[in-house]
């Protein structure tokens, strides 16, 4: 509309001056010229200079057109990355600008028009979607400029732009919990609002558990090692390298607020990618024990403390990030053998020594109940030969022993230790010799323990086993 005082023509964006004098009171021509003396978009007025000042041309049908610019503003927004890290292929975010104008209320609403053209872009690192343009420098990698947007919408009112960002993707998976809910505080140089990412990390947690008892007083810790496998790697590797493995010590003393009484350790913050995109697949492995300040390696997935064999079994990494590590005791193992303490008897004429394996079950409350050890032998008997070539008795090993034994008593079960001992029941040969017997247990003689029929026990924790 054209305003004269307080009338007004709709004659759109256009007035006409009619009736000019063509000269003044002196009789002099008079030459008149125009321009544009003020901007005003709403209540906002707009400085009418350098860019912004209007340009002028004329035609045949106006003396003067004065053309101007529409105020419009850009918004640069940037994706950063922690310094260091490697982002991996297949990551994209993606970044979404709003228009809002005040309701006049304190509150902001939509505003009349549609000022953005591209109002979501997607970064990945190598193209810019919008304007599909490739880009080749690391600054611009992570980076996207709205242009040309409108300063005022099409009812005069100031526009706000604010930019978000609303999806977080590495491959197939959305890591919409690690989305910045703010931008930086100090955006990045040069540009107008930025977001900082971290790439997703997690933890796995290792517990260790003992079977059929619980931890073993004589062990002092467990070392567990980090491997991993991605990509085309089909043997999982020491993590991060072999060099620098990651290892947790775990006792029987690591528990956690959350895991109370349980032996545990916690591998944290380990990358969810490689370098390449490509997830990777964390397992873990017991290396060894320490006993009595002693490193045992664990060999060929079972370990050996005190004589006592331990197979090692480990559980995959869950999804929820948990390892279980199980050391499985399977039984004692005895080595049974013949000793002399009288020298200068002729014991040629001996060849064999039969002995009786018997099994001793003890539990809280309950009677003891000693019993031939049927599972070995026939009614628990055994034989220890004389080797004639070699002038030596051979060892009998008896092996796997189970350290529990669980019955029934009416309708309730009841778990029993077990322990063992062997009886010398007596010689194949010259059965008028007097035979002596006695055993040998961390090197020391026990006279005590001779006779025949010596009751010899045998006990989990015994660092060697006692002879017959």
């Amino acid at each position: 509309q054209a305003y004269t005082g307080d009338d007004t023509e709709d004659k759109k964006w256009e007035y006409e001056w009619k009736d000019l004098p063509k000269y003044d009171n002196d009789g002099h021509e008079i030459t008149y010229s125009a321009a544009e003396t003020s901007y005003t978009i709403g209540e906002e007025t707009i400085v009418i200079s350098g860019e912004m000042a209007p340009t002028y041309t004329s035609d045949e049908t106006c003396d003067l057109i004065a053309t101007n610019k529409i105020p419009t503003t850009e918004i640069k927004a940037k994706k950063n990355w922690p310094a260091g890290q490697t982002v991996p292929d297949g990551t994209y975010v993606k970044l979404t600008i709003t228009a809002a104008v005040s309701d006049g209320n304190g509150g902001t609403t939509a505003p009349n028009g549609d000022p953005v053209s591209h109002a979501e872009v997607t970064l990945d690192g190598k193209v810019t979607v919008g304007d599909s343009t490739e880009v080749e420098t690391d600054d611009t990698l992570w980076a996207y400029t709205w242009s040309s947007l409108p300063e005022y919408d099409k009812n005069g009112k100031k526009i706000t732009y604010t930019v978000a960002e609303t999806e977080y993707k590495i491959g197939e998976i959305n890591y919409g919990d690690l989305i910045p809910t703010n931008p930086d505080n100090t955006p990045a140089p040069d540009y107008d609002v930025s977001f900082t990412n971290e790439l997703p990390t997690r933890d796995i947690v290792v517990e260790k558990e003992w079977s059929p008892v619980a931890w073993p007083s004589e062990i002092e810790s467990v070392t567990v090692g980090l491997f991993a496998m991605s990509g085309t790697e089909t043997t999982p590797r020491e993590y991060p390298d072999a060099a620098n493995q990651m290892k947790v010590v775990i006792t029987a003393n690591n528990s956690t607020e959350d895991a109370e009484n349980v032996a545990q350790r916690t591998f944290s913050d380990l990358p969810v990618y490689d370098s390449n995109g490509n997830l990777i697949t964390y397992s873990v492995q017991e290396i060894s024990v320490t006993s009595n300040g002693s490193v045992i390696s664990v060999t060929n997935g079972a370990v050996i403390v005190n004589g006592q064999t331990w197979t090692v079994s480990v559980e995959p990494v869950s999804d929820e990030g948990k390892a279980t590590v199980t050391n499985t005791y399977t039984g004692i193992s005895i080595n049974v053998t013949k000793r002399w303490t009288q020298d200068g008897h002729d014991k040629s004429t001996v060849t064999s020594i039969g002995f009786t394996l018997r099994q001793v079950l003890t539990a809280s409350g309950h009677n003891s109940i000693d019993a031939e050890y049927t599972a070995y032998g026939t009614s628990g008997a055994g034989t220890v030969t004389y080797d004639t070539t070699n002038s030596r008795w051979n060892t009998v090993t008896i092996s796997n022993l189970p350290l529990t034994v669980t019955q029934m008593e009416g309708e309730e079960e009841i778990t029993y230790a077990a322990s063992y001992y062997v009886v010398e029941t007596g010689a194949t040969a010259d059965a008028g010799y007097v035979l002596t017997t006695t055993y040998s247990n961390n090197g020391t003689n026990d006279p005590s323990a001779t006779g025949d029929g010596t009751v010899i026990t045998l006990k989990p924790g015994d660092t060697e086993a006692p002879e017959l």
